[in-house]
């Protein structure tokens, strides 16, 4: 059976309407101030901590049915605005204009679906870009019908229903948007995406003590945060046997849990998607500088880390779990690879 496009704008506004509810349950709404490429507008977002996205609650003058989504935490982006990361707007504008979402129709069941129109903002990432990212990193697509006979190809993000595999595929496109959007996109070095960044911190104020308890929550929250979900963690820790990975370190409290994957919700969760690693290779790895190869299991660096001391990691074996169900997945390991642009072959 082949998917339909849904024009019926009643099936339209409830399955909007379904959508809308399912990302926002259990949630609050929040102010906010979103931009986008011609300003940016004050309103209100939901942020679902489970999945890590937010949700617009878009102003009352503006047109029915548009899902906009983003993924910085509102409570704790520093910048002025939240930036878009995708739009899945799924019926015509009040200028008749197609929008990039659309509800598809597969016998009795309700599709959520993309065209791969993500914007955003710089030359090169455009519908044909996006679709063909998709298809080469994460699914392939479907071609879609309209009254006419032309072919539209789109995106099948999930089958809308009250479960939590939708939300975990919800999660996954949109996080697939933002990782489109910083590979083709992307002008700065990590380096000088850090330097702004350290350079915006700096503008905020000079330090102020405060109240000494408060602060030292602050510390804590933020260790915690970064050592990871505490179900995460422990699950890394007893199967690694509280030692680092890479570098064999036993002391648990500089331990922390990796993702290969960024998080992007529960199932990104998965001890097959962790390493446990030493603090300062944690943060090598997220801003990759070192990877590992899925076929050997030994440790790829960075040119820049070969005259420093990090440089006696490459081609060191990792420390892998008894349990083979346990062990890191070889297709996130060359995913992390590709996505850092790290050669396997240089280090050999």
């Amino acid at each position: 059976m082949k998917f339909t496009k849904v024009v019926d704008e009643r099936r339209i506004g409830a399955a909007y309407r379904s959508v809308f509810s399912l990302v926002t349950r259990g949630t609050k709404p929040q102010k906010a101030v979103v931009g986008y490429h011609s300003g940016n507008v004050s309103c209100r977002v939901a942020w679902n901590t489970r999945y890590g996205l937010w949700v617009m609650y878009t102003p009352k003058d503006w047109d029915h049915h548009l899902l906009i989504f983003g993924t910085q935490n509102p409570r704790t982006h520093r910048s002025g605005s939240l930036n878009i990361t995708c739009q899945i707007n799924i019926s015509k504008s009040s200028s008749g204009r197609q929008r990039a979402g659309a509800v598809l129709s597969k016998g009795r069941s309700a599709y959520l679906a993309h065209n791969g129109g993500i914007g955003g903002g710089k030359e090169g990432i455009g519908k044909a870009a996006f679709l063909s990212w998709y298809r080469d990193h994460i699914s392939d697509t479907v071609d879609v019908s309209d009254d006419k006979g032309h072919l539209t190809p789109y995106i099948v993000i999930g089958k809308i229903a009250e479960t939590a595999a939708f939300m975990s595929a919800l999660a996954k496109f949109i996080f697939a948007a933002e990782r489109c959007k910083k590979e083709l996109g992307a002008t700065d070095t990590v380096d000088q995406h850090l330097k702004r960044d350290a350079e915006e911190a700096d503008r905020e104020g000079e330090f102020q003590p405060g109240n000494t308890i408060e602060n030292q929550e602050k510390v804590l929250r933020t260790i915690n945060l970064r050592r990871g979900q505490p179900d995460f963690r422990r699950k890394l820790l007893k199967a690694y046997g509280g030692c680092c990975a890479i570098s064999g370190f036993d002391c648990k409290d500089a331990l922390e849990a990796a993702h290969i994957r960024r998080y992007g919700g529960q199932e990104t969760n998965h001890i097959q998607n962790g390493l446990l690693l030493r603090c300062d290779l944690h943060t090598l790895f997220d801003l990759g500088k070192i990877g590992i190869d899925p076929k050997s299991r030994r440790v790829v660096i960075s040119d820049d880390l070969l005259k420093t001391s990090y440089a006696k990691l490459k081609g060191k074996k990792l420390r892998l779990p008894l349990n083979p169900v346990q062990r890191p997945n070889s297709d996130v390991l060359h995913e992390h690879l590709y996505f850092w642009k790290l050669k396997v072959g240089s280090q050999r």
